[in-house]
């Protein structure tokens, strides 16, 4: 009985951390495809995007959490923008940052698994 708790805890955590990681992702993402946006306007909807995947991930955490990871994800920003500003295909890593976006979208990242069971809509 206790071993099969200690699992469980275990595969709860593990869940935890990779909803934070994912988070993560799409926050630094978010980050990037602004960056872009600011550049060349056709990354706006991209950037939309990212926003609004992050905004539906961060009803999982407590606003502490958020905070924490926007913190760590944003500090971690920090260090890759100056290659941002000096990379000579500039377009060309912001199109990766959109089709990264794309592929997770496509793939279902960013919603709540299904082992959480239904939600409640009304």
């Amino acid at each position: 009985q206790k071993k099969l708790k200690e699992a469980e805890n275990l595969r709860q955590k593990k869940l935890a951390d990779e909803r934070r990681s994912q988070l993560a992702l799409f926050y630094v993402l978010y980050m990037q495809l602004q960056f872009c946006a600011e550049r060349f306007p056709n990354f706006s909807d991209a950037k939309a995007t990212a926003r609004d995947m992050a905004k539906n991930m961060e009803s999982e955490f407590s606003t502490a959490e958020i905070t924490e990871i926007w913190r760590a994800t944003a500090q971690s920003f920090a260090n890759l923008e100056p290659l941002l500003k000096t990379t000579p295909n500039l377009f060309g890593e912001c199109i990766g940052g959109s089709n990264a976006l794309a592929g997770m979208v496509l793939s279902g990242e960013g919603k709540l698994p299904h082992t959480l069971g239904p939600r409640k809509d009304f």
